[in-house]
């Protein structure tokens, strides 16, 4: 059995319940289209890494998603109040499934690497825990060795405020918990983060085709 289990939490592709800051400044539609090019592209992206497991919000949902991306995915259903609980939740269960190291994810990150999950689970041989920061000082990605995860971790923080990675790292610290860090990437949430990722861009940086191609029509 692989050690190594893969997380990625994902919204049901509906217009006006993804994104919807960037459908402040862009078309709904519009809007719909690229976040189904970020899962798209991510999936492609991760295809070399196994054992990936997607969690739907919301649950009832879920044939949406498939329509999308197929139904070759285990998937499983977000349980919690929060944010944290869902991500507590959908760690325990992997966890309880027999595996020693997990990552978590959101699908909104397209200049995520299979690479870059792979460094993570390398750290997770030697830390108890690792944290990919994005630089709206939250954090894309996080992930635990199964014998020192705590559900304590996700437990008082301010979700979707530049705190979060802060308070996280706290908590670990409390909790006497080893953490490494990836490179810092940015997640897209508002119009200023897509400009700044067309310009990344046209610099160089590499992203998914999909998304690229949408990228072009701004």
């Amino acid at each position: 059995m692989n050690k190594n289990a893969l997380i990625v939490f994902l919204k049901a592709p509906e217009k006006g319940k993804v994104k919807t800051r960037l459908s402040m400044d862009l078309d709904e539609g519009f809007v719909l289209e690229l976040y189904q090019a970020f899962i798209c592209d991510l999936l492609e992206t991760l295809e070399p890494v196994s054992e990936t497991f997607i969690y739907v919000w919301p649950p009832e949902k879920k044939n949406d998603l498939e329509a999308l991306i197929g139904k070759d995915y285990d998937f499983a259903p977000q349980k919690g109040n929060d944010l944290g609980d869902k991500m507590a939740n959908a760690l325990d269960e992997v966890f309880k499934k027999g595996y020693e190291r997990a990552i978590l994810i959101g699908g909104d990150i397209p200049e995520i690497t299979a690479d870059i999950i792979f460094q993570a689970f390398n750290i997770l041989s030697a830390c108890h825990c690792v944290v990919g920061p994005s630089k709206d000082g939250g954090y894309y990605l996080i992930g635990f060795q199964k014998f020192r995860f705590s559900t304590q971790v996700f437990d008082g923080i301010e979700w979707s405020t530049s705190k979060a990675l802060e308070q996280t790292i706290s908590t670990m610290k409390n909790l006497a918990l080893s953490w490494g860090t990836l490179p810092a990437l940015e997640d897209i949430d508002t119009l200023e983060d897509l400009n700044a990722l067309a310009q990344r861009v046209e610099k160089g940086q590499k992203i998914g085709a999909r998304t690229l191609e949408l990228l072009k029509k701004l």
